[in-house]
């Protein structure tokens, strides 16, 4: 990304390569490619040091401003970052847990269904531990997020807790 200063301030920024027209000349597109960052800073054209982005699970990025540093000849991309609301992030990672659980379980739910039909069709075992430990791991991630009191508690979960569900390999011959 490159911007266009004009008495040190930015003036127009160049997300991809272009051709453009300043001070009636016409320079191709290639300008941004061949060019060398000296001769493109000659015609008033400086490189945009992009500013990290947020994680935007957790906090909301603002409108991007552009400030050029005369000293390194860059112009550096600035923004606010603010921190979601908690209460509304919990509830929702609350709900996704849930509907999760139940994304997981419901594969299995035409055996409920046989047994109520021919009772002597019989849930195997492996599938009934299998959800019971799904619903076991849902209240334990619900549990987490709820005792989360600041945005680095409920962050740290993301790195391991809220991904961890027990493994469905050995009854997915009974998913439909």
């Amino acid at each position: 990304m490159w911007a266009l200063v004009e008495k040190g301030e930015v003036v127009t920024i160049y997300k991809k390569p272009q051709s453009l027209v300043l001070r009636q000349i016409r320079y191709p597109s290639s300008i941004f490619k061949l060019y060398s960052e000296e001769e493109r800073n000659d015609i008033g054209i400086y490189s945009v040091k992009e500013k990290e982005e947020p994680d935007f699970r957790f906090y909301i990025r603002g409108q991007s401003e552009y400030v050029f540093d005369s000293e390194s000849k860059i112009v550096n991309e600035e923004f606010t970052v603010v921190e979601r609301n908690l209460k509304e992030l919990k509830e929702q990672q609350k709900y996704n847990t849930k509907k999760n659980a139940y994304d997981f379980i419901k594969v299995y739910s035409w055996l409920v269904e046989r047994f109520i039909f021919d009772n002597e069709q019989r849930i195997p075992n492996e599938v009934s531990n299998y959800t019971k430990e799904v619903r076991l791991r849902c209240k334990i991630i619900c549990s987490a997020i709820d005792k989360c009191d600041i945005m680095e508690e409920f962050k740290e979960l993301f790195k391991d807790t809220i991904y961890k569900w027990p493994n469905d390999i050995n009854i997915r011959k009974y998913k439909r």
